[in-house]
């Protein structure tokens, strides 16, 4: 009797526990279970809100014509990224909606999470720091141009 209860102890807690499969490397690059895409409701507004963002983006550059021109590089910067970002987070959830193979494994979603982070801190430090010295330098420069020796024509 003892054997019995001892077995069912033993099954029981190692479904509740699952901890112990998140350390092993089939978790992370083995194919999991195929979510509908209701159940990948988090990963959806995620995608979503970048491609919108990034059409947000292009129409803030091409509809602003009082931008610098480190502004526009800046916007052609965060336009590059997340064009890229956007229809990749949407790829990974059709994937794992499909259940493909290889491309499902959840690790693609850590390194698109962790790139995702350092690119979004990256550019915000440079909106913080490089923008306005490279704005104020621009704006600078432009009043010296002023005086600067214009290029005589040749006959």
């Amino acid at each position: 009797m003892e054997s019995t209860i001892t077995s069912k102890l033993a099954t029981t807690s190692a479904e509740l526990f699952k901890g112990n499969q998140i350390l092993s490397i089939n978790y992370w690059l083995g194919t999991p279970v195929a979510l509908s895409l209701d159940k990948l409701i988090a990963f959806e507004i995620l995608a979503t809100i970048v491609c919108v963002s990034s059409l947000i983006f292009i129409a803030i550059k091409f509809g602003n014509k009082s931008l610098t021109p480190p502004e526009g590089k800046f916007l052609s910067k965060l336009i590059f990224y997340t064009v890229w970002f956007g229809p990749l987070a949407w790829f990974l959830v059709f994937f794992r909606n499909w259940g493909v193979v290889f491309l499902s494994a959840r690790i693609w979603w850590v390194l698109w999470v962790i790139t995702f982070v350092l690119i979004s801190y990256n550019l915000f430090r440079d909106y913080r720091k490089k923008l306005p010295a490279s704005k104020q330098t621009y704006l600078s420069y432009q009043v010296k141009k002023r005086y600067f020796p214009k290029k005589k024509k040749k006959n």
